[in-house]
């Protein structure tokens, strides 16, 4: 996280911490990469996913497996490694085939569940940007700290979308390192490891492709009925059953027409693809992986 890129242009401009510039598509950018990283490393365009060489996990930097986990999601020994149930193609490759998303291609996150970290730990601040989600949802009226984790396995419609979510998701070291005025900070993973066992947000996957804006309201067309062990603010756990959070089918307007209870007003307050953001008006497509 010592580069930065910007887009815009023809060509992503890499910049790196000493202030230097190198175009993406430079004749030396791999050379000129690995010198500034300090590591061997090379840029690749996306390749088809019938290529599975090149989507295959490198050797690993150890071969302590329990290791070298520990490191990428930044674990200290006496913490749980995360369980990785649905994850098991990630163990083989360093993405989904014919992709350069870490697990699944939509990360959703609530502003109830930052502030709910927030509200957690005084001595780190849970700022957006360290978890980069795609889409920024408010769900206002929910007692759950984490409200998005009990949509896990239902069918949301948002615009023309309908995304099936498939995961929560946990969390690496990549959310405490430090970049623009946000200091490195260990306490980010200590406090997630500690209340809500490591996982903050949501992965989706594309069910139909289309188009959404800021302030789109969600309608949980389906959940599970099965029941789910729940984390509070305050430390204990409960059973509940996901039936019961959602009502399904319900045609959501906008925020504040209670259609048929508040808990129900769910939208989207900001787009972005890693971390960037989008203005009011600004339509994102997904599916076809471009904005707008």
């Amino acid at each position: 996280m010592t580069l930065g890129a910007r887009t815009g242009t023809d060509v992503p401009t890499i910049t790196a911490p000493d202030g230097e510039s190198a175009a993406a598509n430079s004749d030396n950018i791999n050379e000129w990469l690995s010198d500034k990283l300090s590591h061997p490393v090379s840029l690749w365009p996306l390749l088809p996913a019938e290529q599975l060489d090149h989507y295959r996990r490198g050797a690993p930097d150890t071969e302590d497996f329990e290791l070298e986990l520990r490191t990428v999601f930044g674990r200290l020994p006496d913490e749980p490694i995360p369980d990785l149930s649905g994850f098991e193609e990630l163990l083989e490759f360093e993405s989904p085939p014919g992709t350069y998303f870490d697990a699944f291609p939509v990360s959703i996150m609530s502003r109830q569940s930052l502030e709910s970290m927030d509200q957690l730990s005084s001595e780190c601040r849970f700022d957006v940007r360290r978890f980069r989600p795609n889409l920024l949802i408010d769900i206002p009226g929910s007692e759950h700290p984490f409200p998005e984790q009990l949509w896990v396995g239902a069918t949301l419609s948002i615009g023309s979308v309908v995304l099936k979510i498939e995961s929560t998701c946990p969390r690496c070291s990549m959310t405490t390192h430090g970049f623009a005025d946000l200091p490195r900070d260990t306490q980010v993973m200590r406090t997630l490891v500690g209340h809500s066992e490591g996982n903050l947000g949501i992965y989706a996957s594309v069910h139909k492709a289309g188009s959404l804006s800021i302030n789109d309201a969600i309608e949980v067309l389906s959940a599970l009925a099965s029941p789910v062990i729940v984390p509070t603010v305050h430390g204990e756990r409960r059973h509940t059953n996901q039936s019961r959070c959602f009502a399904q089918g319900i045609a959501l307007i906008n925020v504040g027409v209670q259609r048929p209870q508040p808990a129900l007003m769910r939208k989207i307050i900001n787009l972005g693809f890693s971390g960037a953001r989008f203005r009011a008006g600004r339509r994102l497509t997904i599916g076809g992986l471009s904005a707008t």
